[in-house]
Parts: C-alpha cells; structure tokens; sequence
C-alpha cells in the first residue's frame, strides 16, 4: 500500500469510526458517506489539513471508490509540490 493510501485510509477510517483494516481500494466512499453532507465537509477538511492541498466537499463527494480518494489526492500533492 502506498504512503497517500495508507494516509488516505487512516483519515477516511477516522472519520467513518472504521477500523482501517476493512477499508479497501474498492471500498465505495458514496455508500459510506450517504447523504451525509456534514461528513463530506468534515473529510474535505482533513485531507486538506491532512495532505496540504485544497479540496473542497464537492469533491469528496464525487469519489466513489477509496482508490478515487488516493488518486485525487496524489494528483493534488503533486500539483501543489510543482507550484510549490
């Protein structure tokens, strides 16, 4: 597992009150989160803290698949690392 998955599980798990353990890549966020818009909120605010980057809860709430969160996150790190 790479370090921004790991990372990204840990917060996700976190949040949800998940072990980490049974979060998997296809884990599907959508049905975690549910219409929880609060919890999007709170995710989107500890990534951002998490990882340095900006995210917002419109994002998180696009993500279906766990391995979307660490996709979208890897891109953002990167892109904030090239501006930096």
């Amino acid at each position: 597992m790479s370090e921004i998955l790991t990372r990204v599980t840990e917060v996700i798990a976190n949040k949800l009150g998940h072990d980490p353990e049974v979060l998997r890549p296809d884990t599907n966020l959508t049905t975690s989160l549910g219409d929880d818009g609060m919890l999007a909120v709170e995710l989107a605010l500890a990534f951002a803290k998490e990882f340095a980057i900006d995210i917002t809860d419109i994002d998180v709430a696009s993500l279906q698949p766990l391995a979307d969160a660490e996709q979208m996150i890897r891109d953002r790190v990167q892109r904030h690392e090239r501006v930096g």
